[in-house]
C-alpha cells in the first residue's frame, strides 16, 4: 500500500485483484473529508458484494468507513492468496519427502518467487497502513474506526510472519530436494566407479595378451582362450565380492 498526504487530501494505492494473479495494477483512492474517489482500470464487482454481505456493520457511511471496506476487501484477497500459497508449499514439502522424483524444480522456483512477491507486498501494506493511521486523522474522521484499522494492521503483521514461516518451509523443502538430487547423482557415480574398477584389471589382462610379442607360450596352449576368460570372470567376481564386503553397494 502506498500513502501520499496532501493538504486536505490523502491518496492511497494498493494492489488490485487477487495476489495469485497480480498484474501490477493498483486501485487508487482519493480521500477528502467528505468525498472518496477510486480509480481503477475496470469495475470492482467484488466490492459491491462486499458491501452487500459484509459481516462487519460500522453503522456509518463516512469516507473513513468506506475506505475501511476497500482496505478490508484487499485484506481478504491477501489472506486467501496467502493460505493458498501455504497449502501449495506444504503439498510440495510432502511430495519432496515422499517421492522427490515427482517434483519439478521449476515448481520450487515458482513458489519462491510468489513467496517473495507476497512478503514484499504485505510488508509495504503494513508500513502504508501504519502511516495512514498516523496521518489519516488529519483529513478523515477516524473516530470509532481506529480499532478496525488496528485489526487490519494486526492481520497484516500476521501475514508478514506467515510469509516468513512459509519461506523457511520452502527453503527446507528446496534443501531436501537438492540433497535428494545429490544423493541420486552420487549413487549413479558410485555405480560407474564400480563398473570402471571392475574393468581396469580386465583391460590390463586384455592389453597384455594383445601385445605382439614373438614368443608368448600361453597363446600356443589349446585352452588358453578359455583360461583367459575364466581368469577374467574370477577377477571380476573377486572384485564384486570385495566391493560388497566393503559396503560399496550400500
Amino acid at each position: 500500500m502506498r500513502v501520499e498526504v496532501f493538504d486536505g487530501a490523502i491518496v492511497l494505492a494498493y494492489p488490485g485483484g487477487n495476489l495469485s494473479n497480480l498484474d501490477g495494477s493498483y486501485t487508487r483512492a482519493l480521500c477528502l473529508s467528505d468525498l472518496l474517489i477510486t480509480f481503477r482500470d475496470g469495475p470492482l464487482p467484488e466490492l459491491e458484494a462486499k458491501f452487500a454481505r459484509s459481516a462487519i456493520r460500522l453503522h456509518t457511511n463516512s469516507v473513513a468507513a468506506i475506505l475501511f471496506y476497500l482496505v478490508d476487501l484487499n485484506q481478504d484477497n491477501n489472506l486467501h492468496a496467502a493460505l493458498d500459497l501455504r497449502d501449495q508449499v506444504f503439498q510440495l514439502a510432502d511430495h519432496v519427502e515422499d517421492d522427490f522424483e515427482s517434483v519439478d524444480g521449476g515448481d520450487i522456483s515458482s513458489l519462491k518467487r510468489q513467496t517473495t512477491l507476497f512478503a514484499s507486498t504485505f510488508e509495504d501494506q503494513y508500513a502504508g497502513l501504519n502511516i495512514f493511521r498516523q496521518v489519516g486523522s488529519d483529513v478523515l474522521d477516524l473516530a470509532g474506526l481506529d480499532a478496525y484499522f488496528g485489526n487490519l494492521v494486526s492481520a497484516l503483521e500476521y501475514l508478514v510472519r506467515m510469509m516468513a514461516r512459509i519461506n523457511l518451509q520452502l527453503q527446507d523443502a528446496r534443501q531436501q530436494y537438492q540433497s535428494e538430487l545429490q544423493d541420486k547423482t552420487n549413487r549413479r557415480l558410485n555405480v560407474l566407479t564400480i563398473v570402471q574398477a571392475i574393468f581396469v584389471p580386465l583391460t590390463l589382462i586384455a592389453g597384455i595378451y594383445g601385445m605382439n610379442f614373438a614368443i608368448m607360450p600361453e597363446l600356443q596352449w589349446r585352452y588358453a582362450y578359455h583360461a583367459c576368460l575364466a581368469l577374467m570372470v574370477v577377477v571380476a567376481a573377486a572384485e564384486l565380492w570385495i566391493f560388497y564386503r566393503r559396503g560399496w553397494f550400500d
